[in-house]
């Protein structure tokens, strides 16, 4: 099954239409000018062989009006004259229900017409049956069933909680970061994390934890690893935790820091896609007398290896676990590879399965590289990418500034799929109008199908830098992005999360949607407004659901307190529709 971007609704005849095309189709109330796009846009029609699960087949495109009917009853008028004409159309099936999740529901058959449209909207639209130019006949639900239709507006949306539930108490910032199996999320925030249903109710992380966040030191130390110590002789014990789901062993692989000296990676696989199910728990000493402790870590994971990039002493390591043995509770053996042209190079979250193992790395203004390991090889090929200037700091409400610099243009987060990588990073803009510069988001796509070739190569498919401001901003707004974090799903559409602010607006939560086969990416829809300041940012989360084509976003956001710095973490799920 995939989808096909570029469905609208039609304010004026509340019609399902396709915008997609050079024109506007004919609308009952505007005739030749066409229907009215000029409203986000709602959805996409499944396309199918007509068979869908859920869904009813039989759904056709109308290539002289361009709207959706059904083709299994005759009797269809076209408001462009006669009857609707499938012979350009592909097959559709129209999910049933109202509730489905990733769904907007009331759509209605029209008994008069054979159309379909929205009867949510205070009226039942016009029915190309009966409407002329002077007088408006209703469509006629009289029969049908109920429908949905996919839609890019959050599906499923929890905060993280307060009190017993905050997921606050591994220090500051969250260093968001999410990963989610066919039946569970998990969340991590700096020196703690937590498990949830895909509704987002806490859930224990193993026997004998309660159904709550959980510090990495009380995780690991009460799993049977030694007592985790701070070199700093504080209670900043632990730090940087990071979480990715493996979609074939089907393991949770969540990866924490220590603060002590030598440092220790804190490791653990859970022992089913549920993590209450319990955990392999690993302490691997990373730390040498070259450098003793470790800062910031990025962490993917491909058919094979576990791939950890660890700042240490100022120097990036890349360690590549193998997995297969952590699944099942066995000694791992561990790879390693440096370059100083590598350093902060984000390792891929690898969602088709393969063993060579990718990571992206932003060179300079100009270029960008791409660093491949297979069969313990390293191989390295560059891209070019448009010029910009890096990120600054950038102000909010009350004198305050939100730090966008902090780890420069390094990618937060990047994400493999049949031979293509999205990623994404923190980068700079100067805008037609604004003076100076701005913070922006920076999209990559690119093909790597090609990299081990003879001749190798990566081909640049998308690099969007965007921002400034979204569609239903009041002109003249002017905001800093920033960030991100993406995930591309099974279909091949792709989701930005990212924050944003300027001296009127708190840190708020945005997503975009690039659309697969769009050629461009839609305005970002509102997840969470900020009610009050944060200054700093470390990390943001992205990640799909195996189980779906649905896309998950995890991010700190403050919308409690105006005036003091608290945070708790949105987590958003966007484009719920089926693999």
């Amino acid at each position: 099954m995939s989808v096909q971007a570029g469905w609208n609704w039609c304010s004026l005849c509340q019609g399902l239409f396709f915008s997609g095309g050079a024109s506007k189709g004919v609308c009952p109330v505007h005739g030749n000018e066409g229907h009215d796009s000029n409203n986000g846009e709602f959805s996409f029609a499944v396309v199918t062989g007509n068979v869908t699960a859920g869904a009813q087949p039989g759904w056709r495109f109308c290539w002289k009006c361009a709207g959706m009917f059904f083709s299994g009853n005759p009797g269809s008028v076209c408001p462009a004259g006669q009857a609707h004409d499938a012979s350009k159309s592909g097959h559709y099936s129209i999910q049933f229900g109202d509730n489905v999740p990733g769904t907007q529901g009331l759509w209605r058959w029209c008994r008069k017409c054979q159309g379909m449209f929205f009867s949510g909207d205070g009226s039942m639209g016009a029915c190309p049956v009966g409407t002329t130019a002077t007088s408006v006949s209703p469509h006629d639900p009289t029969g049908s069933g109920a429908y949905g239709v996919p839609w890019p507006n959050p599906t499923t949306s929890w905060d993280t909680g307060t009190g017993k539930h905050s997921i606050a108490i591994g220090g500051n910032p969250a260093d968001a970061n999410i990963a989610a199996s066919s039946s569970h999320v998990c969340v991590t925030a700096r020196a703690a994390f937590a498990c949830y249903t895909k509704m987002g109710t806490l859930v224990s992380p193993g026997p004998g934890f309660a159904a709550a966040p959980i510090t990495a030191k009380k995780f690991f130390e009460e799993s049977g690893i030694s007592t985790i110590t701070s070199f700093t002789n504080d209670s900043n014990f632990t730090k940087d935790g990071r979480v990715v789901f493996e979609p074939f062993l089907k393991r949770f692989f969540l990866v924490v820091q220590s603060r002590e000296s030598p440092a220790r990676l804190l490791i653990a696989c859970s022992k089913t896609e549920d993590p209450s199910d319990g955990w392999h728990t690993y302490a691997d000493v990373v730390g040498n007398a070259a450098a003793l402790v470790q800062d910031y870590q990025f962490l993917g994971i491909n058919g094979k290896y576990l791939l950890v990039t660890n700042g240490m002493g100022g120097k990036w390591r890349h360690f590549m676990y193998s997995t297969a043995e952590m699944a099942e509770g066995k000694p791992y053996t561990r790879g390693e590879w440096a370059d100083t042209a590598a350093e902060r190079a984000c390792p891929c979250v690898h969602n088709s399965f393969t063993t060579d193992a990718y990571w992206v790395h932003r060179d300079d203004d100009t270029t960008g590289s791409v660093w491949g390991v297979r069969d313990g090889n390293v191989t390295t090929v560059q891209f070019s990418v448009q010029s910009s200037s890096g990120p600054i700091k950038a102000p909010e409400p009350g004198g305050l500034q939100v730090d966008f610099q902090n780890i420069g243009r390094a990618m937060q987060n990047a994400q493999y799929r049949d031979g293509k990588i999205v990623c994404v990073s923190n980068d700079g803009a100067s805008w037609d109008g604004v003076s100076g510069t701005s913070n922006a988001v920076r999209l990559l796509k690119l093909d790597v199908s090609k990299f081990y070739d003879a001749s190798p190569s990566v081909t640049v498919e998308i690099d969007r830098i965007f921002g400034k401001a979204s569609a239903d901003d009041p002109a003249g707004q002017v905001f800093d992005y920033g960030w991100p974090a993406v995930a591309a799903n099974a279909n091949g559409d792709i989701v930005v999360g990212s924050v944003r602010c300027n001296p009127t607006t708190f840190p708020e939560l945005r997503a975009s949607v690039w659309y697969h086969g769009k050629p461009d990416i839609e305005s970002s829809v509102l997840l969470a407004a900020g009610t009050g300041p944060l200054t700093e940012y470390h990390m943001a989360g992205a990640c799909t659901d195996p189980s779906s084509n649905g896309i998950y976003l995890a991010q700190q956001w403050n919308g409690s307190n105006p005036t003091k710095q608290v945070w708790r973490i949105r987590v958003v799920k966007m484009l719920d529709y089926p693999l």
